[in-house]
């Protein structure tokens, strides 16, 4: 009812006034739908041969505004990778180390090695701590630009730091692991031998005292 009452007052005052018969021309009706309205205004625009606005081209790139699509991107990865990861470990045959030990028969150097890590690492690590940016903005602070940008270099400075920590504590663990995975393999033989005298010395009868040899 206050819907028909107002179309009937909006037609009154526009018929009775003149002057406001402009402004009731370029009124969308009240029967239109929100689709039929934005396909008005593209086709409009379309017509009319005007540049489509906002578009990326337009701005300048920024420091908040890569960030701002690196923070999205490295979710949209960091969940389609996860899930990837699972899915792989529900359908592929074999187990975890099976797929790491046809890694380490690559053979590939050391440099790339750590490269890979680092790339692991840094989507994580830039995540996490724009995250936390997030989160001190959820609480309506940082949003000066100046504030902006400095928290801004913060997360960047701090997820190529962590990743290059997280990258060469991983080369270290590795390489502690090898070598001494090298030892118990050179100790096994050593080991194994020893094993053998002791069990065949424990197995001969025992030696005679030398006036029982000659008793004997």
């Amino acid at each position: 009812m206050a819907l028909l009452l107002r179309t009937l007052g909006r037609q009154g005052v526009c018929l009775s006034r003149p002057h406001y018969h402009v402004l009731y021309r370029h009124a969308a009706p009240m029967g239109t739908t929100a689709k039929e309205e934005m396909n008005k205004f593209w086709a409009k625009n379309s017509r009319l041969n005007r540049p489509m606005s906002p578009h990326i081209t337009v701005y300048k790139w920024s420091i908040p505004m890569a960030m701002s699509i690196t923070f999205r991107g490295t979710g949209l990865g960091l969940s389609g990778a996860i899930s990837a990861f699972a899915m792989a470990a529900l359908v592929l045959p074999g187990s975890y180390t099976h797929y790491l030990d046809l890694i380490h028969s690559l053979s590939v150097g050391p440099l790339l090695i750590g490269l890979a890590k680092f790339g692991i690492a840094f989507p994580l690590s830039y995540h996490t701590y724009n995250g936390i940016r997030h989160l001190y903005w959820d609480i309506g602070k940082g949003f000066k630009i100046p504030e902006v940008y400095r928290t801004g270099y913060t997360v960047i400075g701090l997820s190529a730091i962590t990743s290059i920590a997280l990258a060469l504590i991983s080369q270290m663990l590795r390489y502690i692991f090898k070598t001494s995975g090298k030892r118990i393999r050179n100790v096994e033989p050593v080991v194994e031998t020893a094993s053998v005298n002791l069990l065949l010395t424990s197995s001969l009868p025992p030696a005679l005292p030398p006036s029982e040899r000659h008793r004997s």
